[in-house]
């Protein structure tokens, strides 16, 4: 059996108790804040803690949940860590996630108390393992077919997940279809949201502004969709004087990373007063760049 972490270090289930299998419906993991000489961080933890709402089946019992604060756990279950293998000395090279929700794994609960679990967190690794190699697969033919500059830096940052398995392709689809389908509706309804405010405030557009802020968006979305990510600095805002309904135009001055180099770039967008303080002079910001238009990029935040 796996080593349990608990108050104790107990090499095996404690006698008696019942068999099931735990997962975490949602969870948090945690570094030791002061497990270092004189109450500072340690150099190296060998171990973390963990806040998780438990789901646990019962064999002839039905399932049932609870919430639990702070169960120390072995440090796999922060996502990587120093070797990112079963023990914190140890080297993993395939991808590793740390704790997944969702992912059941054996664990022995208190007959008298069934908010009492011990957990055996070496079947836990070997549970993840598996859903690592999934869920590495799938994000990687999903990025395949959302940004071919997302799927380059998959490949290299997960180069042992392997081929798609049966199965996964389609599970690639479906997620890939649900992220385009969630990413619509929270443009339409970012899109409804402004129109409504605009009414509200006693502004109007007309049909060719109305044309100008939805060709605006689609040309943002396409070079988000196909361009390369990379970072800028923002040099310089300001307002151009231009309005269509509420909106400003505002024209914003950006030193681009390109392939080492810094390369200026200057784009006109419509932001809110909200959206534009992301953009203040200084501040570092993701963008995307028109794999055909180096001058064309889509800010982000």
């Amino acid at each position: 059996m796996g080593m349990q972490l608990g108050p104790g270090f107990l090499r095996r289930p404690p006698g008696g108790w019942l068999p099931g299998r735990a997962s975490a419906v949602r969870h948090r993991v945690f570094e030791h804040g002061s497990s270092g000489p004189d109450g500072g961080q340690s150099d190296i933890d060998s171990s973390c803690r963990v806040d998780a709402r438990w789901r646990i089946e019962l064999s002839g019992r039905e399932a049932y949940e609870f919430d639990e604060e702070r169960r120390t756990a072995p440090t796999w279950v922060l996502g990587g860590g120093l070797g990112g293998g079963r023990r914190w000395y140890k080297v993993r090279v395939a991808p590793s996630y740390g704790l997944m929700d969702g992912v059941a794994f054996p664990c022995f609960v208190d007959p008298d108390d069934a908010r009492k679990l011990w957990i055996d967190w070496d079947a836990a690794y070997d549970a993840h393992s598996e859903a690592w190699g999934h869920h590495a697969r799938v994000e990687r033919e999903v990025a395949r077919r959302e940004n071919v500059w997302e799927y380059a830096v998959e490949r290299v940052m997960n180069p042992f997940a392997g081929r798609l398995k049966d199965g996964e392709l389609e599970v690639a689809e479906r997620t890939h279809q649900e992220r385009r389908a969630a990413a619509a509706e929270q443009e339409r309804q970012v899109r409804a949201a402004a129109e409504a405010a605009m009414v509200a405030q006693g502004f109007t557009t007309s049909k060719q502004e109305t044309d100008e802020m939805r060709r605006s968006a689609e040309e943002l979305q396409r070079i988000h969709r196909t361009g390369r990510k990379t970072s800028a600095t923002v040099v310089e805002q300001r307002e151009t004087g231009r309005m269509l309904g509420a909106n400003p135009a505002i024209e914003i001055v950006f030193d681009v990373e390109d392939g080492g180099a810094v390369r200026r770039v200057r784009c006109e967008h419509l932001f809110g007063p909200r959206a534009a303080k992301r953009y203040k002079p200084g501040h570092t910001v993701e963008v995307w760049v028109d794999p055909d238009d180096p001058d064309a990029i889509c800010p982000g935040r």
